[in-house]
């Protein structure tokens, strides 16, 4: 039997509680990204000078370095969400857990692998929506250039993009759980991006609302505890003023970021316990 929305809650608690020194390194590593980018969008803001006739031609020749510099900065937001769900599934299963830098070390093997599954997964899930919008656009388009003058027929391919657009919708959410375990079958077994997926596709085989549900209501909880935390730190720095105001909205901003490893932990969990549980098997060659 798959493991109860309050268990699951209970041990990815007991993870992060029992944990918390490990953990919160991660947490200040993923601080990195969002420093760098705020330092890159500074030294941008200073070459954009009105009066400056050399800053122009100075920002354009810069553009491509700082395209590629966001590039390294989004590898780096990912290896190190990665380094983490290999620590946290380590952490659950009990097993060694490397230092902070032989785990950054060990998850470079498997970045590009990671952000390759997210586009997969991603792309299958969105295709149909996409697809609707792309294809509706490009029909007003040629109606106009063709002078396209039948206002029913117009009508009822209307209604057939809006359609199939609404089948998107569902078919999004359907695909968004189904392939919801690919990229953690990559970053925590290793696998190739194919077979990951299929891995995912099997775990959620006849208990895609079990894992449907879990995850929501896990998140809602979450929710719910970051809300009110965020409320009471907004109330006490309205009734502070000036200064206070800042600090409540800094310490949220922390609260925010230090609920990044349970978060991973709920579904690397969910993940590990929906492979003990597995109800399909994968076909035999």
């Amino acid at each position: 039997m798959l493991i109860s929305i309050g268990e699951l809650i209970k041990r990815s608690y007991n993870l992060y509680k029992d944990n918390f020194i490990v953990l919160v390194k991660y947490v200040l590593l993923m601080l990195v990204p969002g420093i760098l980018t705020i330092i890159i969008m500074f030294v941008g803001l200073l070459l954009i000078k009105t009066d400056d006739p050399v800053s122009g031609p100075i920002l354009f020749l810069l553009l491509p370095l700082l395209f590629l510099v966001f590039i390294l900065i989004i590898l780096l937001g990912f290896w190190f969400n990665f380094a983490l769900m290999r620590v946290i599934d380590a952490l659950y299963k009990k097993n060694a857990v490397p230092t902070l830098k032989i785990a950054l070390i060990d998850a470079r093997k498997v970045v590009w692998k990671g952000m390759g599954t997210i586009v997969a997964a991603g792309f299958y899930a969105i295709w149909p929506i996409f697809l609707s919008i792309f294809g509706f656009a490009l029909y007003r388009f040629a109606i106009q250039i063709i002078n396209f003058n039948a206002p029913i027929l117009d009508k009822v391919i209307s209604i057939l993009f809006g359609l199939f657009g609404i089948y998107g919708l569902f078919h999004m959410l359907y695909y968004s759980i189904k392939l919801v375990f690919g990229v953690y079958a990559v970053v925590i077994g290793g696998g190739a991006i194919k077979e990951s997926l299929k891995l995912s596709k099997l775990l959620t085989d006849k208990r895609w609302w079990g894992i449907f549900g879990r995850l929501i209501g896990a998140s809602v909880v979450v929710y719910i505890v970051i809300m009110i935390i965020n409320t009471v730190l907004t109330a006490v720095g309205g009734l502070i003023g000036g200064v206070g105001d800042k600090i409540a909205t800094f310490l949220s901003s922390v609260v925010n970021l230090l609920i990044t490893p349970y978060t991973v932990a709920i579904v690397v969990i969910l993940f590990n316990e929906a492979k003990k549980t597995q109800v399909s098997t994968p076909p035999q060659d």
